[in-house]
């Protein structure tokens, strides 16, 4: 497995700090652990600092890629109502952190053969053996197709504004959410992109 760079493991770590440093005497239900699929595809957790404000952590990770996400989120109760159960609406400010570590393919270059002095008329018969023996080999590397693998490692940064609904099933503590976050990266240069993310979870 391709560890991910310092970068993103940092990013990782400060997420988890910064989520778990959160008070460890919080009342039931306020804390929420699940899964998520999307731009990333992993582990979720969600915990509510008040009845409108909440972190929501996101962490992804494969054999070449890493990814994490923070969103510091408000949420609105009465904008959706239902006769079952009960819908949110939610928005807010995030990071999110990328590590992707792939490879590269390099083929081999044609040689071209230097026929300036054939051309020029001046090979005499004493050099033909010679002449003979460079071009075939310069003929059979050039009939050789091979190939060159190089490891590259990118590492993204950037900030995120989420959009969502979350419903909470009557009777259950379980949710389902989803979201959609138009996305800036700021390392190593700025891009705009979306993001998309749905997931359940359990309130515990």
């Amino acid at each position: 497995m391709a560890i991910p760079q310092r970068f993103t493991l940092t990013a990782l770590a400060l997420c988890l700090i910064i989520t778990f440093s959160l008070p460890t005497s919080a009342q039931a239900g306020r804390l929420a652990a699940g899964i998520v699929a999307g731009d990333i595809t992993g582990l979720n957790l969600k915990y509510w600092q008040s009845n409108h404000r909440a972190f929501d952590l996101a962490a992804g990770w494969s054999d070449d890629e890493a990814n994490v996400k923070l969103d510091y989120l408000y949420h609105e109760h009465h904008m959706l109502n239902v006769q079952q159960g009960r819908f949110i609406v939610y928005y807010g400010m995030g990071l999110y952190a990328t590590s992707h570590r792939g490879s590269t393919t390099a083929t081999n270059e044609t040689v071209p053969v230097n026929d300036d002095a054939e051309n020029n008329g001046i090979i005499n018969e004493n050099d033909n053996n010679g002449d003979d023996n460079n071009e075939n080999n310069v003929a059979a590397a050039n009939t050789q197709d091979g190939t060159a693998s190089n490891n590259s490692e990118d590492d993204i940064f950037g900030v995120r504004i989420p959009f969502g609904v979350e419903y909470f099933l009557p009777g259950m503590p379980l949710s389902i959410f989803g979201d959609v976050a138009p996305a800036m990266d700021i390392y190593p240069e700025t891009d705009f992109s979306g993001q998309v993310m749905v997931g359940a979870r359990f309130i515990f």
